[in-house]
């Protein structure tokens, strides 16, 4: 799966079989290419990155950095490093990818509105973006 940004940045869903990041990325730019990969930063050329040593395997859970970073923000009421704005857009792609193979539409062209947040041109596909919730656990309606 492919997608295309308004700024023309594509984002390219593509696996080569077996080989590729696995639950990491690989960032392809005009100055080079960055893998990431829960232990392994790689880059070609090695100089795009600060460090392109592979910083070997992490002996904290990785979630331990964010929840440090969680606590110092509440304290400081600074802004967190993986702000929720960021947070929002990065956890929207996924849903779109999903929703785009759950109604089949794969290797068709599908165009989300950011603003509104929904397909203009796929009704299926709108319907996924929302359930039914349980009695009890609805959401509340606001504006």
């Amino acid at each position: 799966m492919t997608m295309k940004f308004a700024s023309g940045t594509e984002l390219r869903l593509h696996l080569d079989g077996n080989r590729g990041p696995g639950l990491g990325a690989i960032f392809v730019g005009e100055n080079g290419k960055i893998e990431i990969n829960r232990n392994k930063l790689a880059s070609n050329p090695q100089e795009i990155v600060r460090d392109a040593a592979n910083p070997g395997p992490n002996r904290r859970p990785e979630t331990a950095y964010h929840i440090e970073n969680w606590i110092e923000c509440i304290k400081s009421r600074k802004p967190c490093t993986a702000d929720i704005e960021i947070g929002l857009r990065a956890t929207t792609l996924c849903y779109l990818v999903n929703i785009v193979r759950d109604v089949g539409l794969v290797g068709q062209t599908l165009k989300w509105d950011p603003v509104a947040e929904r397909f203009t041109n796929c009704d299926a596909a709108n319907e996924l973006l929302d359930r039914k919730r349980r009695p009890g656990y609805e959401l509340p309606n606001v504006g």
